[in-house]
């Protein structure tokens, strides 16, 4: 298992990362994955942006893929969950439009955005080397 301070010098070694260094604390993020170790205390900490108008620290199963797999593959991980999460919402909505109005224009605006949801996963995963 990974130490959170082999993690984040993982992220640091990582081309692909943007650097987000202030004078207080060094990060990196990739695909909405934020890592940040604290100047003063050394503490490691991992965030996924995209959960709320708050960054929210990555879940227990996330920071364990972090531990045993390393930077990338949790970013994959946390990538993965924000895709399914978003996919079941959309498809949510749609069975919902479905069983209820019906209305073909908000149907077809639903494909286009799920066929968008699935075009930009490939395309953002080939961009960082994950396929």
């Amino acid at each position: 298992m990974r130490k959170d301070i082999e993690i984040f010098n993982e992220a640091l070694a990582d081309d692909a990362s943007c650097d987000l260094d202030t004078p207080s604390s060094m990060g990196r993020l990739l695909l909405g994955v934020k890592i940040v170790r604290d100047n003063e205390t050394g503490a490691v900490k991992i965030y996924d942006t995209t959960r709320s108008s708050f960054y929210r620290e990555v879940t227990d199963e996330e920071r364990q893929t972090f531990s045993e797999s390393g930077w990338r593959a949790g970013v994959l991980e946390v990538f993965e969950s924000r895709y399914v999460r978003r996919a079941a919402k959309l498809n949510h909505n749609y069975y919902k439009e479905m069983n209820t109005k019906k209305r073909a224009r908000v149907l077809g605006a639903m494909d286009r955005e799920i066929s968008n949801l699935t075009d930009r996963k490939v395309e953002l995963l080939t961009k960082y080397g994950y396929e």
